[in-house]
């Protein structure tokens, strides 16, 4: 990560932040969480290894940040997923799209098909610390959700509460 004057140009991947949108999403539309990790991870494993590793892609938000792609892996996912785990993959995939919106950031939504958006400028550290505000409250729910049941469950439906004696 590039930092000039202690402020930050590019923050990259909010991945706690990410893969716990994933996980609320799965347990909101019983979904398989495992899938719509793995559909999360899509857009910035193919576009940020094509643009910083491969040097191939001329941002590391490109074609599977777009529309176009997201609609033809869904559609192949679709051929070998079932229902919750394809719902999952598809969940997944867009939360992370919409997840990317966070603090003013952009995504190519039509992507081969438009030009390459300009890369991050400078943030404050004002920004910067709202940028990483996903970061600390993701870590919080993965460490809820991998301690207990879904905590979009109701404390009864998760054995938690009330118990009579018998």
């Amino acid at each position: 990560m590039p930092l000039n004057g202690g402020l930050l140009y590019d923050v990259g991947v909010l991945f706690l932040g990410h893969i716990a949108a994933s996980l609320l999403i799965a347990d909101a539309t019983d979904s398989d969480r495992a899938t719509a990790i793995a559909g999360n991870l899509v857009p910035d494993v193919t576009d940020k290894t094509g643009s910083w590793i491969l040097k191939v892609m001329p941002s590391s938000r490109w074609i599977a940040h777009g529309l176009p792609c997201f609609a033809i892996v869904s559609l192949a996912a679709g051929l070998v997923l079932d229902g919750p785990r394809w719902r999952g993959f598809v969940l997944g995939y867009a939360g992370h799209l919409v997840c990317d919106l966070w603090n003013g950031d952009k995504v190519p939504w039509l992507a081969p098909f438009q030009k390459p958006l300009p890369k991050s400028k400078r943030r404050s550290k004002l920004r910067i610390l709202l940028y990483l505000l996903p970061e600390v409250v993701g870590a919080a729910i993965i460490s809820r959700l991998l301690r207990g049941p879904s905590v979009l469950q109701r404390p009864e439906e998760a054995g938690i509460g009330h118990r009579t004696r018998g």
